[in-house]
């Protein structure tokens, strides 16, 4: 006995529903994109160097980078919906473009605006820079710079001047590799994807600065031959030596004494 099966070859409209499956089935499955861009000078058409780029949705930092020689930057494996691309550098008025993803075009133009080009009768005063040396090492200032709150210590490192860092935890400075990380002059004893998470977990809302050690002194681990990375944090009152200390005496048949303390250290 013959089974009867339907013949989809005597329907076109079935024949374009099955197409269309087996065409558009990949685009189903991928509901993430990347983001290409580029920052302009508004005035002279020129690509700018070292702008930091933000990325938002929902308020929140999603990541940051840093836009290069050509003023090329870029987002990758991002979901779909809406974002707000934020960008700034110093001496240029902050820029926002709201986007949507997936983006129609191939790359983005984030247009920033010169501050010199609308002085006029005013004061200007000097600013401390975000990265700066100071004896043996830069230091890049987080904690005055209100662009960086809201994201994490992983995500600083990655915009840090001079830092390179993978996805897999290996961080390197000025083309050197295996830079080790420091928590306020303690050296942090975990690495790779541990090291990832751990530094995720510290918000920068807790972070001075960020200090590029290139050649470490004695005062370091003899393996920091690939460079320090010290994070210093804010002072947190539950950090410290503390405890207490008692004693008593009672006297009865015999004199009796007892003391009694505790100390806690919390680093």
């Amino acid at each position: 006995m013959r089974i009867p099966y339907p013949n989809i070859l005597a329907n076109p409209f079935k024949i374009f529903f099955v197409c269309s499956l087996y065409t558009f089935h990949p685009f189903y499955l991928s509901a993430q994109s990347n983001i290409n861009g580029r920052v302009i000078d508004k005035k002279n058409r020129t690509p700018i160097e070292g702008c930091t780029i933000i990325l938002k949705n929902n308020n929140s930092t999603v990541t940051l980078t840093n836009s290069d020689s050509l003023g090329v930057f870029s987002f990758k494996s991002l979901n779909h919906g809406n974002y707000l691309i934020q960008a700034f550098k110093i001496g240029f008025f902050d820029t926002s473009i709201s986007i949507d993803i997936p983006y129609p075009k191939d790359q983005i133009e984030v247009f920033l605006s010169s501050k010199n080009d609308s002085l006029k009768n005013i004061i200007v005063k000097g600013q401390k820079p975000n990265f700066e040396r100071r004896g043996d090492r830069f230091s890049f200032d987080v904690e005055k710079n209100k662009f960086l709150i809201g994201t994490n210590a992983w995500d600083l490192l990655k915009i840090t001047p001079l830092v390179i860092v993978t996805d897999q935890g290996g961080i390197g400075i000025s083309g050197t590799t295996g830079a080790k990380v420091y928590i306020n002059d303690r050296k942090i004893q975990v690495s790779g994807a541990a090291l990832v998470s751990y530094l995720k977990a510290i918000n920068s809302d807790n972070i001075i600065r960020i200090e590029v050690i290139t050649i470490p002194s004695s005062k370091f681990d003899a393996e920091g031959g690939g460079g320090i990375i010290n994070i210093v944090l804010k002072k947190n009152d539950k950090e410290g030596l503390k405890g207490n200390a008692s004693f008593s005496s009672s006297q009865a048949t015999y004199n009796s004494q007892s003391i009694g303390g505790n100390i806690d250290i919390r680093i």
